[in-house]
């Protein structure tokens, strides 16, 4: 089976090829090969490689930037996804679409389910949810075309708060860090694993979307604050060994941290529904934490 990857150089994108099953050949694409703002490029490259199925994981992901870069931003996140669903169709290939918790607008106060109307605040989340929109349109058989929210996601590879904090622990003596906004960590090693559970999967996905398309909604068990998980990285990075000391944690509010884009207070993800279809079995995120963090000591996967 043939997989060609976007954003292969990121961090789920480096996941997945250390994790990539036996029987998968891998397509790694990189800008100068699959520029997701070039649809000719694009077009091209599917329909000469003709990949069984794309995961795209790559996307403009810088979310303060994307409230004044918004045109590259739906260039990139949505345009790209609908190019990918057209080539797709025409050589009846398959699309695993990485999307995110930022499509809802974090007004509740319970985790967010599949199919929980969509709500996004701010231009990278409409990007995203757009691109599932194209999806619906373009490839409606449950089974060519698959929507995978998460969340928070963190690894021991790329840019990501978990290392950010890694970094300032052994750096600062005191970080402030919000409190008041709540999601589900992410491993990109868990993640990863997921994806290829949904990319070998041979049964029906009707079963799972009743001929409506597959949204998948994927995290690390548990909730957690940011304030948690900079406490967290610097408990277990303490304890690996790997910070020498860990800095104090203060708990702020989002209001004494202005950003240019809007976070969504509360975008916990419910898993339950792909956990009980797959039969994936899910850590914590703490002990997530614990596995990946460990990788940065030069342990393997």
């Amino acid at each position: 089976m043939k997989v060609l990857i976007t954003g292969s150089n990121g961090q789920l994108g480096q996941v997945l090829n250390q994790l990539k099953p036996s029987n998968i050949e891998i397509l790694n694409t990189n800008r100068s090969t699959f520029d997701l703002t070039n649809k000719l490029q694009i077009t091209e490259y599917i329909l000469h490689h003709k990949p069984d199925w794309v995961i795209n994981s790559g996307a403009y992901t810088n979310v303060d930037k994307s409230e004044k870069e918004s045109d590259l931003v739906f260039q990139t996140n949505s345009l790209s996804v609908k190019t990918i669903s057209q080539a797709l169709c025409q050589t009846n290939g398959k699309l695993l679409q990485i999307s995110t918790d930022f499509v809802f607008n974090g007004k509740t106060n319970k985790s967010y389910t599949p199919y929980e109307r969509t709500n996004p605040i701010g231009v990278y989340g409409f990007s995203k949810l757009k691109a599932e929109e194209y999806i619906k349109e373009i490839i409606p058989d449950p089974n060519r075309g698959i929507i995978l929210r998460t969340s928070w996601l963190m690894g021991h590879t790329g840019k990501n708060f978990a290392l950010k904090m890694l970094k300032l622990h052994n750096d600062k003596d005191l970080l402030n860090v919000v409190i008041d906004q709540i999601g589900s960590p992410t491993s990109a090693i868990s993640l990863a694993k997921t994806c290829w559970e949904i990319i070998l999967f041979s049964g029906d996905w009707n079963n799972y979307a009743n001929e409506q398309t597959p949204i998948i909604h994927f995290s690390d068990l548990g909730i957690a604050s940011w304030y948690d998980v900079a406490i967290a990285v610097g408990e277990i990075g303490t304890e690996l060994g790997i910070l020498n000391k860990m800095a104090r944690v203060i708990p702020i509010k989002s209001c004494n941290y202005p950003t240019i884009a809007k976070r969504p207070e509360f975008s916990a993800l419910d898993s339950e529904m792909i956990r009980n279809f797959l039969g994936i079995k899910t850590k914590h995120w703490r002990k997530a934490m614990l596995e990946y963090l460990k990788l940065v000591v030069g342990q393997a996967i």
